[in-house]
Parts: C-alpha cells; structure tokens; sequence
C-alpha cells in the first residue's frame, strides 16, 4: 500500500476514490418532467390570454344564424371608407380584421364583404318577396292623339244652338255606324264658342278625355280601362273658333278583348276638366252607334 500523499487536503477524498458516474433517480426525472410540463403549459395560457387583451380592439363581432343546416357567420360591417382609399374601395362595405406584421405585432386588416351568391341559402332567406306580375289588360283602343282644330266643319256644336255659361261645348266627329270587327275612329271635340274669349281648361292628371261604348245603359267598354296616367296637373288653352281634338281608334272589342256582337249601343263621351260646363258629359251624350 501507497503512504498518502502529505501536499492533499486533509478529507478530501482522492479523485481516484469518487465514482465517475452516478445514476439519476427515476422518481426525480418523472417529477421533473412533470414540473417541465406544467409551466409550459402556463406559458402558452398565459400567452394566449395576453394575445386576447392586445387583440381585443381590432376584435371581429360576428352575429352567427342559421342557414342550409350549417351555422353561418356574418361579421359586423364598417362602413367608414378610409381617408386614402379610392372611391370605388370607399363606396364597398369593409369589415375589420386582424392580419401579421412584420414585427409580429397584430394589426388592423380590411377584408372587404362579398354578396351571397344567387342560388345560396342566405341570399334566398334575405330577398325580398316578389309578386307575380298581373296580366296587362288587352289594348282595344290606341293612345288619344290630341290636335287642336282651328276651322271646324259646319256641323260643330260652335254652330248649333246652344246654351252654354262656360263657353265650351262638346261634340262627337265620327261614323254613326261600323261593321263588327273593322276598327273605326272616333274624336272627341271640346270648342271655344265665338263669343266667349280665349278660355283654359284645367286637368287634375294626365287625363284628358275618356269615350265609352253603352249596350242597354250598362257601360260594356271604356278607353281609360286598365290605363295609368300621370299625376301632375295641367291646363289647355283654345282661341274663340277653336276646338281641341282627341282622336282614337276602336278595334270593336271589349275590355276583356272580345268583339262586341252587332247590334245598337251608345257612345258616351267626356272631357276630365271641370271648366266645361257641360251638361250630361260626365255620364254620356247618348249618341247612338250601329255595329252592322
């Protein structure tokens, strides 16, 4: 045996003494992994929780609805365009958002909103219903053509005589009589009787005159059926000696678009200004009318 050297620390053992390697425990490398384990997971929640709180101001509200068996979720629109967008960009709906910049720093995001195709189940819940379109009434008649007619013929009511305080009277010019199916015109004539100065009829809408076709006193057809006219007021002025004229054409049918039978009706015609005293205008002249 070696005597022990005199120059080492008196208790200190040799390096030659010591093990080189100690085994670890198991228990205490479980324990450890465990404790690892557990403030990770801290970390990541923490983390999370304080991405939340930055992220809160830029944060999307989505209202979610149901649609087609899924749930659908539609964010909340900002409409304030931006100050240096175009006004194209402006004038489309905006949503914010949140998108990564370079430092890694959440930063506001504008995501612009696209309609709902068509045939989608949102685009059929939010349209508006429609109603079928009603079926437009047959055209049995054209569009009045208004003149004024400054020499009336001899046969004019400005030539009869009359009594009329206002200063107009009103006269049918047309055909006492028609074959059954053969369109035929008819005019209706308001005049300025010679005595009377200038006059002026005023209208409460775009009407102006209406003509009806009476079978045994029961209106059987009526120019302004099914017509829409405009509501803005207006007036007509005629010269003493001048008529004003409303020209139709009559294809013989009624309202519902089937030719009248031959027989005797009555015309009833009518000016929609109440300047024209004229009596009986509003229900009919009585004029009599043959389909031969």
């Amino acid at each position: 045996m070696s005597e022990p050297r005199r120059d080492w620390p008196a208790g200190l053992p040799l390096a030659g003494d010591a093990p080189m390697f100690t085994p670890p425990d198991p228990a205490a490398l479980l324990r450890r992994g465990r404790h690892v384990r557990r403030v990770h997971a801290f970390v990541a929640s923490a983390a999370a929780m304080l991405l939340l709180a930055m992220g809160s101001g830029v944060a999307v509200n989505a209202t979610s609805h149901r649609a087609g068996g899924s749930d659908v979720v539609t964010p909340a629109i900002d409409r304030t365009p931006s100050p240096s967008a175009s006004p194209e960009a402006a004038s489309a709906p905006q949503l914010p958002a949140t998108a990564s910049s370079g430092a890694g720093i959440a930063a506001p995001a504008t995501i612009p909103v696209r309609p709902s195709p068509a045939g989608s189940p949102v685009a059929a819940t939010l349209a508006s219903p429609t109603m079928a379109p009603l079926a437009a009434a047959p055209t049995t008649a054209t569009p009045f053509r208004r003149t004024t007619v400054r020499n009336p013929p001899t046969q004019s009511c400005l030539y009869q005589p009359i009594t009329a305080p206002s200063g107009w009277c009103l006269d049918y010019v047309g055909p006492s009589s028609t074959p059954a199916g053969v369109p035929v015109d008819f005019n209706i004539d308001i005049c300025r009787i010679n005595r009377f100065g200038s006059g002026t009829l005023r209208f409460a809408t775009g009407q102006e005159a209406d003509i009806s076709v009476l079978s045994q006193g029961k209106r059987s057809w009526k120019w302004s059926h099914g017509r829409d006219f405009s509501k803005r007021s207006h007036t007509l002025t005629a010269s003493p000696g001048e008529c004003i004229r409303w020209t139709t054409t009559w294809t013989t049918e009624d309202n519902s678009g089937r030719l009248f039978p031959p027989g005797s009706y009555s015309l009833g015609v009518q000016v929609m200004s109440p300047d024209a005293d004229l009596p009986g205008s509003a229900t009919g002249t009585g004029i009599s009318f043959e389909l031969t």
